[in-house]
């Protein structure tokens, strides 16, 4: 996560806002200095935890995000088979293992040349190529 100084001000100044709605009570000016420290260290703490829930709140937009486009993948009604630099299985979703017949986790490390009947293996390995 890159640095972003309007988003670090924004949250200082919320972090400030809240403090002091909180209040304080008066203390002797002698503890001026200790105060001001112990005033910085609150707001500190405060944007902590708001940098810390919009953290979370992202975490949960990730995953579900990730949860759809995982479904989208499993679930299309055609067959996908990603692919390593070596033409071997890394994932297939469940509609291209149904169409070779096997459990898709079967597959994963294997190369797909192996599933590909010997005269269509010039062509895949021209159309990879083309890929690459």
């Amino acid at each position: 996560m890159s640095f972003n100084k309007e988003k670090y001000l924004e949250i200082r100044s919320r972090a400030k806002e809240l403090l002091e709605r909180r209040g304080r009570t008066d203390m002797p000016e002698d503890w001026k200095d200790i105060t001001k420290l112990f005033e910085e260290l609150e707001v500190s703490q405060i944007e902590l935890e708001l940098q810390n829930d919009e953290l979370l709140r992202y975490q949960q937009e990730l995953i579900e995000s990730r949860n759809r486009y995982s479904n989208l993948y499993d679930l299309a009604p055609i067959g996908y088979v990603t692919l390593d630099a070596e033409s071997r299985v890394v994932e297939m979703n469940l509609t291209g293992a149904t169409m070779f017949g096997l459990d898709r986790g079967s597959m994963t490390g294997k190369p797909l040349t192996r599933f590909i009947a010997p005269e269509s293996q010039d062509t895949f390995y021209l159309k990879v190529r083309a890929i690459i």
